[in-house]
């Protein structure tokens, strides 16, 4: 997995919200739907449940989301913090 895709991954599950996590990665709220979507079609699994208003993780979700924020310092460390 890409290392954007993983910070909008975490964006997203931190924000609860499409709006809000886009902006803070700084993507239009379409673009930042396709890469969830790209990330949830390479786990085979549906990782977020979408409401009308917000967001919440699957359970599926939150394990990948626990994951990640626990490796992401020490990946964005490796590699670099370029967006």
């Amino acid at each position: 997995m890409e290392l954007k895709r993983l910070r909008h991954l975490i964006a997203l599950a931190d924000e609860r919200n499409f709006i809000r996590a886009a902006q803070r990665v700084h993507l239009s709220q379409s673009a930042l739907s396709r890469s969830i979507q790209a990330a949830e079609n390479e786990f085979g699994v549906r990782l977020f449940d979408r409401g009308t208003t917000d967001v919440s993780t699957t359970r599926a979700g939150e394990q990948k989301h626990g994951e990640h924020t626990h490796d992401a310092p020490r990946l964005v460390q490796c590699v670099g913090s370029s967006p």
